[in-house]
């Protein structure tokens, strides 16, 4: 198996009630907004024109659900709450203005990688089984 083909974190998408204002407002380069579905379900998503994870996969990803109701409110309840999100990025700063601009900025940490360590993602979720973490530095 080829290292980047080894099970990780990859991204995460970040919800929006206005995607072309957001997109217009946010300084990052989101790419084209483009339409999608699946059954019953219709969104609007951000996609890097060359297909890549935007940041390395540490940026968000934007969403736009098209639906009455969020699609979550049909899952059963597991009882797992994401309690933290680590950033990791070797250049935090820029990051850090695309966050707080999306209203993200308190509900993540971004932290700084070392210097040619590829970005990546922390998530730590209380599950019933106690704290877990998952993610972690590209092998």
């Amino acid at each position: 198996m080829a290292p980047d083909a080894t099970p990780r974190l990859a991204t995460w998408v970040a919800r929006t009630d206005d995607m072309k204002s957001t997109v217009a407002d946010c300084p990052s380069q989101y790419g084209a907004i483009e339409p999608m579905s699946r059954g019953p379900l219709n969104w609007l998503i951000t996609v890097a024109p060359d297909g890549s994870l935007f940041g390395g996969g540490v940026f968000p990803t934007l969403i736009e659900w098209q639906t009455q109701e969020h699609p979550a409110t049909r899952l059963e309840n597991q009882g797992c709450v994401l309690r933290l999100l680590e950033l990791f990025h070797p250049e935090p700063s820029s990051l850090r203005g695309l966050l707080k601009c999306l209203g993200l900025y308190h509900t993540t940490a971004t932290r700084e990688t070392l210097l040619g360590e590829r970005p990546y993602l922390m998530a730590h979720i209380d599950t019933r089984h106690g704290l877990r973490s998952i993610g972690g530095p590209p092998i």
